[in-house]
């Protein structure tokens, strides 16, 4: 996506690298960035910060609150696989709250094939 926000070109972020800067109790400000056209699911970033964190329930209230949208289903679904695969229960945990979809084959096997 070509947008701007705030007038700084492209609106994909790494995640990986720049999630302090999205770790905040107001989940607000999620609905505020992806309506200026952050992709959150670029390069599966979502997925990898919900299986990683564990403990910032307003990031998994977003993504629960937008699992209606495929690609923020497929991203929880990617994200549980990892955090089992991880033994990361707090992550799971928060996960299957979220609406996670189990049944969805996902997780690092899947992606690497």
């Amino acid at each position: 996506m070509k947008d701007t926000v705030f007038g700084l070109g492209d609106c994909r972020v790494d995640l990986r690298t720049g999630w302090k800067r999205f770790e905040t109790c107001q989940s607000g400000l999620f609905d505020r960035f992806k309506e200026l056209g952050l992709d959150f699911t670029s390069g599966h970033n979502l997925a990898w910060v919900l299986a990683k964190q564990g403990f910032n329930k307003p990031a998994y209230g977003w993504a629960r609150r937008q699992k209606d949208d495929p690609r923020i289903a497929l991203e929880l679904a990617m994200a549980l696989g990892d955090a089992v695969c991880e033994g990361n229960e707090g992550a799971v945990a928060l996960l299957v709250w979220a609406g996670a979809d189990g049944s969805v084959s996902s997780g690092p096997q899947r992606r690497a094939a």
